[in-house]
């Protein structure tokens, strides 16, 4: 079955955020480049002024974005570049989750599946075992978009086993949770647009 064809869809959005003065040079220019506004149905939005995230590690983050609950955030390392998922501000390293090798490909990886939107078929209300089985043939196909843009994104592993999301606890695998269980329908992305 063929994925519906939508019209008013989902844009994809940079924008620019406040950069607290003391983040380091090298992030601030990365920021200042503009971060992704959000993905689908608020999975991530970008926060108006980016904060910096203190571990207890010493790790220094700066956060520019939200995800899921108001504790988590996206984060840029200033230390390596990369992106990261912070799921609780304030607890150990452990809560530190990788999303991807740098921001260039955290915008491409959003870029990416706003442009593959909508991830499920026409009449995926309904038939609760047709809905599913879209659901899961969406997961596939949004992680192997995710793995190809960037492969540091999620293990490749996961296009090789029908449960691939029952395991883990990072932003992309969470993205994928959603996808696997039919929370990104048309109706619910474009009713919150």
């Amino acid at each position: 079955m063929g994925v519906a064809n939508v019209k008013n869809g989902p844009i994809y959005e940079l924008c620019s955020i406040e950069i607290p003065v003391d983040v380091s040079r090298r992030a601030k220019l990365v920021l200042e480049a503009g971060v992704p506004a959000d993905l689908l149905n608020g999975f991530y939005s970008a926060l108006p002024v980016a904060e910096i995230v203190a571990t207890r590690s010493g790790r220094e983050l700066v956060a520019f974005g939200v995800s899921g609950s108001d504790e988590e955030r996206v984060c840029l390392d200033t230390s390596t570049l990369s992106v990261v998922h912070v799921v609780d501000v304030g607890a150990l390293d452990t809560s530190i989750f990788h999303v991807n090798r740098d921001m260039v490909a955290f915008k491409r990886c959003i870029e990416a599946l706003t442009d593959a939107f909508p991830f499920y078929g026409e009449g995926e209300i309904g038939d609760v075992e047709a809905s599913f089985t879209q659901w899961q043939e969406a997961g596939f196909r949004v992680a192997g978009i995710l793995i190809s843009v960037d492969p540091s994104s999620l293990d490749p592993s996961v296009l090789e086993s029908a449960d691939f999301l029952s395991e883990g606890d990072t932003f992309w695998q969470d993205f994928l949770e959603s996808v696997k269980m039919g929370d990104c329908s048309t109706e619910q992305i474009l009713e919150d647009e």
